[in-house]
């Protein structure tokens, strides 16, 4: 057996004989590492979800193209000859006030009998027109909005994702608030874990200095501390992970799945990158604090150096 091979097992034995006899340190630590990894699991989730909920709308570039009523079969006919032979058009597809009705009662369903009380369907027919994604889908989209408006039977059409810049606008702002914000709450992580550890550390202060009378280096003996804080940060964010996805499932048995509601905030699990960053931040939090735990004493001295 190398000696890099043996040094290894007595971190991960030594580890584990420190988390055995400081139980109750070490929980405490892990649990005060997930409660704050999966509040910004919770955070991530509704970011990553707002952003994809984004890019679909994007994707779904189309233009509502409002008709009067009643409707002239053969002016109805031409308009939609007409929209389809656009460039960059990729459907036109007719909404009756029917469907649009249907629609409606479908979204809203506190609201589905509100129309009923109306003496007539409130809502027109329109022609969507779907348009390829893509660079220039936006342009594209008002050359449409310029053939439709001013022709028969037309009385409105629509193409407003200006709501949708406005707000990636907020989202980004919401990123660089939220990174301002993880900064010190993470600093703050830090020290605290840091604190508590360092109680597992006072308990074997007397084998410590032992260790270093008899000329073990200080990486050696900080070794497997530092171990069992990479073991403790990785468990603690799989922790996070688990939660993240436990309250997104939870989240959509008590809602509608469909609703706008749970899309933007649950409805995609968390992606792989975002776990990722809790699993790194993790490991960053959880080694710096073991660390600092092992590097001073109570009185501010260096306990194994530098």
């Amino acid at each position: 057996m190398s000696a890099r091979t043996a040094r290894l097992r007595y971190y991960l034995s030594d580890a584990w004989e420190e988390v055995r006899h400081s139980p109750g340190v070490n929980i405490l630590a892990l649990t005060t590492l997930s409660a704050a990894l999966f509040v910004a699991g919770l955070v991530l989730l509704v970011l990553a979800n707002v952003e994809g909920w984004i890019g679909d709308r994007r994707d779904a570039v189309h233009v509502d193209v409002y008709l009067l009523e009643p409707g002239d079969a053969g002016e109805r006919a031409s308009l939609e000859r007409t929209l389809a032979q656009l460039p960059g058009v990729r459907e036109v597809r007719l909404v009756t006030r029917e469907q649009a009705l249907e629609r409606y009662q479908a979204s809203f369903g506190e609201l589905a009998g509100v129309p009923g009380e109306l003496e007539s369907n409130p809502f027109p027919a329109s022609f969507e027109v779907a348009l390829e994604p893509g660079p220039g889908a936006a342009e594209r989209a008002r050359e449409v909005v310029e053939s439709a408006s001013g022709r028969a039977g037309v009385d409105e059409a629509v193409f407003d994702q200006g709501w949708l810049d406005q707000l990636e606008v907020w989202l980004g702002l919401a990123r660089l608030g939220g990174l301002a914000l993880a900064l010190p709450i993470f600093g703050a992580l830090v020290f605290v874990m840091a604190s508590v550890l360092r109680l597992a550390v006072y308990a074997r202060r007397d084998e410590i200095e032992i260790m270093l009378l008899v000329g073990a280096t200080p990486a050696f003996v900080r070794g497997p501390f530092l171990v069992a804080g990479l073991c403790q940060g990785l468990l603690g964010a799989v922790i996070a992970v688990i939660l993240t996805e436990v309250g997104r499932r939870l989240l959509l048995a008590y809602v509608d799945p469909s609703s706008l509601l749970a899309q933007m905030v649950a409805g995609r699990p968390l992606p792989w990158h975002f776990a990722g960053l809790l699993i790194g931040v993790s490991l960053a939090i959880s080694l710096t604090a073991a660390f600092f735990a092992v590097r001073r004493d109570r009185d501010g001295d260096a306990l194994l150096g530098a």
